[in-house]
């Protein structure tokens, strides 16, 4: 296909859609390919998965069956600073999943390249996940 052919050919619908599935094939292909070959890889993922699954255990199970309007975020000396609700919670489980979800992309894209700063960005987002707790717990020690 010569290059002038080239715009009208790729400005398709049908083949913008082609384009993005091969790229998401070949995606999935280097993703299985890592976790497989790569224990480094697959560790993080395990133990961020599993650390966010316990933020939603724990936000269902004791921070729901708290009243509205929970407290966020109090002073050294107890002045309320930051009011929120349930929905404030779930906002945060979702930027949470949302950050660890990009961050593995990202590693992943990353990993032929440079197999550190794959492993870094992953530990990264274990990181994350930890910090997440870290306030889930809190604001539930607040409101208890």
């Amino acid at each position: 296909m010569s290059f002038r052919g080239w715009d009208q050919y790729y400005n398709k619908e049908e083949n913008k859609h082609k384009h993005m599935m091969t790229y998401i094939r070949a995606l999935t292909r280097s993703i299985i390919e890592v976790l497989t070959k790569d224990v480094y890889a697959y560790i993080p993922l395990i133990i961020g998965g599993v650390i966010w699954l316990v933020n939603v255990a724990i936000s269902m199970v004791y921070i729901i069956t708290l009243e509205n309007p929970l407290i966020i975020k109090t002073t050294e000396y107890g002045i309320i600073l930051n009011t929120g609700t349930h929905a404030d919670i779930f906002f945060i489980l979702g930027l949470l999943l949302l950050f660890f979800i990009i961050n593995s992309v990202i590693a992943f894209n990353l990993y032929g390249r440079e197999h550190i700063l794959t492993y870094s960005i992953l530990f990264t987002s274990v990181w994350i996940q930890i910090v997440g707790l870290v306030l889930l717990i809190q604001i539930l020690f607040l409101n208890t």
